[in-house]
């Protein structure tokens, strides 16, 4: 995806808040949006954001695509259909953010610390993605707590994952380390 020549000016959408699109590094403090996308954005910093899609609906969310060395920071992604996702994007920072699904698509070394994850289908997904840290986050009632997919050498550790239909779903992976997951404060 190639987002340097577009342009999304005074957008607004669900719940008449507004989309933001930024294709350039930017730093983002204490904002709200119905939808944020960053392409091409490398070197971002988002700190206190909320996103939140129509009231009645589970849609939009913060899409990261084609952006490295950025930092996401206490980001508020809830009743959101994929809260963050990230495409082709690697070597960022998601620390300390709630909500919905966390998805890592062909994304590798990102580090993934103390997020929480509620009320999705799954919690922390990684397809085609490689050398990605997921430490002491908290995924509470999904179908899935951590899914990989064609995926290889994530260092998993210290998450803890409640009530979910099942805990960890490998298909496809190998060479990922998996150390300590909690199931309803017991190791399992």
């Amino acid at each position: 995806a190639n987002c340097n020549n577009n342009q999304l000016i005074n957008i607004t959408v669900s719940g008449n808040r507004p989309l933001g699109f930024y294709n350039y590094s930017i730093n983002l403090q204490n904002k709200e949006f119905s939808e944020l996308i960053l392409c091409n954005a490398d070197y971002s910093n988002l700190n206190n954001i909320t996103i939140k899609g129509s009231d009645s609906k589970k849609n939009n969310g913060l899409l990261v695509v084609r952006t490295d060395y950025s930092n996401l920071t206490n980001i508020n992604s809830s009743y959101t259909n994929i809260g963050i996702e990230l495409i082709s994007s690697s070597n960022n920072n998601l620390l300390n953010n709630s909500g919905s699904e966390i998805f890592l698509s062909s994304s590798s070394n990102n580090t993934l610390i103390r997020n929480i994850v509620n009320l999705d289908y799954s919690g922390i997904s990684i397809h085609y993605g490689s050398n990605n840290i997921l430490n002491n986050n908290y995924i509470n009632s999904n179908g899935w707590g951590i899914s990989l997919v064609s995926s290889s050498n994530n260092i998993i550790t210290n998450n803890n994952i409640n009530p979910t239909i099942n805990i960890l779903w490998i298909y496809s992976s190998s060479n990922n380390k998996i150390y300590q997951l909690d199931r309803d404060g017991k190791l399992i």
